[in-house]
């Protein structure tokens, strides 16, 4: 299947589908004038050129069926868990494959750290001077910023892809890469990442209490930068300002999440192919319930 690309803003973005570019047509979020293109064809057209008029078209495919609305409901963790568990069922490549990947992209990164943490523990033998021990400091320096700069992208991109399959749109796998495309959104992801790390690291240190307030205030920040392009400050607030009316429910959410990972660890860690979708399927219908009424007030 020849694939699709699209110009918008002096960037491109692809390759895609071609029911991945025209639902994004559709969405207003590729706008008539942009360009688009196939592969195989000599040029760039507009998308007007290419799908016709902005109006509903029959080539559109059919959207994935809801588990149910989140329209006016309350926020219950359980009830996030079981949504999370049928939806599993519904879409396992997606949702347990986009995990797997994403697991494995972010696991890369913690490579130099390993390395460099063998050869910085010969210093009992070497000692500090010697050109392994020094090159392993590096090395571990080198992965932890790594780590920082890569694990941000790749989760944002993973909450994203199972964001609209929660709203029911149709999964892409591209998806998981949308942050390494758009430098602007890469950047806020890695603002935003070490912005949280640093305030809930000066909340454990204040007493720990306020860093585990700060820590479930916060569960939402990336979410908010991948979904609404906030920047970061604006983020970390509406996280804070909504989390904190629900505090104790998505308090309870997250240790049922840690419960459901050691479950899956228990189960010889097979289990975590389906415990780590599950989690963050759940923190997603999270998001929806709890953000739905402030969406007008961006």
């Amino acid at each position: 299947m020849k694939q699709w690309y699209y110009a918008k803003d002096g960037q491109k973005f692809g390759p895609f589908q071609k029911s991945r570019v025209l639902e994004l047509y559709q969405k207003s979020e590729i706008a008539p004038g942009d360009l688009v293109w196939e592969e195989g064809t000599a040029d760039w057209i507009t998308a007007e050129q290419a799908f016709g008029p902005l109006t509903a078209s029959s080539d559109t495919p059919p959207p994935i069926p809801a588990t149910t609305s989140l329209e006016g409901q309350k926020f219950d963790p359980i009830d996030c868990i079981q949504r999370a568990w049928d939806l599993i069922w519904k879409q396992p490549a997606y949702l347990i494959g986009g995990c797997f990947l994403a697991v494995i992209m972010a696991s890369v990164t913690q490579v130099p750290m390993q390395i460099g943490s063998h050869m910085m523990g010969l210093v009992k033998l070497q000692g500090w001077h010697s050109p392994i021990v020094i090159s392993g400091i590096v090395l571990y320096v080198a992965g932890f910023l790594l780590s920082f700069v890569v694990n941000p992208l790749v989760y944002g991109g993973l909450f994203w892809m199972i964001l609209r399959i929660v709203r029911g749109n149709q999964p892409d796998f591209a998806d998981l890469f949308i942050a390494f495309k758009n430098f602007k959104l890469a950047l806020t992801l890695i603002l935003a990442g070490l912005a949280v790390s640093a305030i809930v690291v000066l909340g454990l240190i204040a007493l720990i209490i306020p860093g585990i307030y700060l820590a479930v205030a916060y569960s939402f920040v990336t979410v908010l930068v991948v979904d609404r392009k906030l920047r970061v400050w604006e983020a970390l607030e509406l996280s804070r300002k909504v989390v904190t009316t629900k505090w104790w429910p998505v308090f309870a959410l997250g240790l049922l999440n840690c419960l459901i990972v050691l479950l899956g660890m228990l189960a010889c860690c097979v289990g975590l192919l389906v415990a780590i979708p599950l989690c963050y399927t759940s923190i997603l219908y999270a998001y929806e319930i709890l953000f739905h009424n402030e969406k007008g007030n961006q």
